[in-house]
């Protein structure tokens, strides 16, 4: 597929953006109104209105998570030795809460199978367990979860290995309402161990993206109009690898923007500022990065909504640097999604994006015992269509064919790949 063809296909969604006003594989996009930002739960994609039933003073939801069935025509994401397969993962989930006046204390649980059809070695049982409570009095909001969960996916755009990783996930959270003004304090902290001798290209998978991430966040929000907010968000985050020390390091963010809040028109949200990140190995210096993530949806009447997306952001690398500096990628991705609902039973679903990925400074790659030393500069296209059937009260199908490509200064990252497939699921 030539440059020009990979940007059309990008291009489709943007201009059906501007004609609005005139709208796995890797993960699904972030936007849309029915979750703008908001943590997962995976009980929220339930059949909740069919199966949630009331065992004695306990709120009881079963339901079934499922994320895709497809054909990948592109299953190890490798450029030469293609492999063609039947993947799927789901499972089945319960919820259990107690409602306890304002108070809602519950538990999670789901399992989540990774099945291949001809490649055996990579199923993998996955899924997570935990639970928490919310409180919920007038304008005053409190809560806290924990967490475990096991996944069997690709990190991010950078790592093309499915990686087996187990994760502690610690959250709590205050929400205070005064006057105009929103205090929303946070604190979450991640766990995550991956799997002894995970490689990729050379990188120990086990030794990079093993870590201890703590966050302290605190975001004000103040409302200019009753759908507008000003907001300025900080945060501390310690950043700690047990089985690579020299990465260890602090860093905060410091960004303000505004908020739109609507349910039948306009809703977004648009913060920017700059990423502190401080070593603990004071020889690789002090760095500072622009940090930005907006997203706004607009809907166009009862039947279409379209929206865009723009992140900006710096992470760490899975290699190991070349120098003496942080091993740190810089990831800017740019989307756009538009949705149209035909009648009662069928809609459709478009997404386009671009997302670059460039290195820092130099890391180190091993290719057949050979290590090399490079500087990465990634682009990768991604497109998504996905025609959808109500099959009967709240269970939708739909079929999806995803184009993903990635162009890159070294060969070995450079792939391509087409799934074509079903999602099956359930929106209360």
């Amino acid at each position: 597929m030539t440059l020009q063809l990979r940007v059309s296909l990008v291009a489709v969604v943007v201009l059906a953006l501007a004609g609005g006003r005139s709208v796995s594989a890797q993960a699904q996009p972030s936007g849309g109104r029915d979750n703008p930002g908001r943590p997962n739960d995976p009980a929220s994609n339930a059949l909740a209105d069919q199966l949630r039933f009331h065992a004695g003073p306990f709120d009881v939801t079963p339901y079934m998570k499922i994320g895709q069935i497809a054909l990948d025509t592109n299953v190890f994401y490798d450029q030469e030795n293609r492999r063609t397969d039947f993947v799927a993962n789901g499972g089945p989930g319960l919820k259990i809460a107690l409602p306890i006046g304002r108070v809602r204390p519950y538990i999670d649980g789901n399992v989540d199978y990774y099945w291949f059809a001809k490649t055996v070695q990579q199923r993998h049982f996955g899924g997570r367990a935990g639970g928490g409570f919310d409180w919920v009095a007038g304008g005053f909001g409190l809560g806290a979860s924990r967490y475990f969960g096991r996944t069997y996916q690709r990190p991010n755009v950078e790592i093309d290995q499915r990686v087996l990783r187990d994760t502690w996930n610690d959250r709590a959270y205050l929400n205070l309402s005064i006057g105009r003004l929103r205090v929303l304090p946070s604190f979450t902290r991640l766990d995550s161990d991956v799997v002894e001798d995970a490689s990729y290209l050379g990188a120990d998978l086990s030794r990079s993206l093993t870590t201890i991430s703590t966050t302290a966040t605190l975001e004000l929000k103040y409302g200019l109009t009753p759908k507008t907010d000003f907001l300025l968000l900080a945060d501390q985050q310690w950043d700690r690898f047990p089985k690579d020390k020299p990465r260890d390091s602090d860093s905060n963010r410091f960004a303000g923007g505004f908020e739109l809040k609507s349910t039948t028109r306009l809703a977004g949200r648009a913060v920017g500022g700059v990423r502190l990140i401080r070593p603990k190995l004071q020889a690789r210096g002090d760095v500072q990065k622009p940090y930005v993530a907006a997203n706004i949806s607009w809907l166009m009447g009862v039947k279409t909504e379209v929206g865009a997306r723009f992140h900006l952001d710096t992470q760490f690398s899975g290699f190991s640097s070349a120098s003496l500096d942080l091993p740190l990628y810089t990831n800017q991705e740019v989307s756009a999604f538009l949705g149209r609902r035909f009648n009662r039973r069928i809609d459709f679903r478009a997404l386009g994006g671009i997302t670059w990925l460039n290195s820092d400074n130099a890391v180190v790659v091993i290719r057949d015992g050979v290590p090399q030393t490079i500087a990465r500069d990634d682009r990768f296209y991604r497109a998504e269509g996905d025609l959808g059937f109500e099959l009967f009260k709240k269970l939708r199908l739909g079929l999806i064919a995803t184009y993903n490509e990635r162009q890159s200064n070294y060969d070995d990252f450079g792939i391509e790949g087409l799934l074509f497939g079903a999602r099956l699921s359930f929106n209360p």
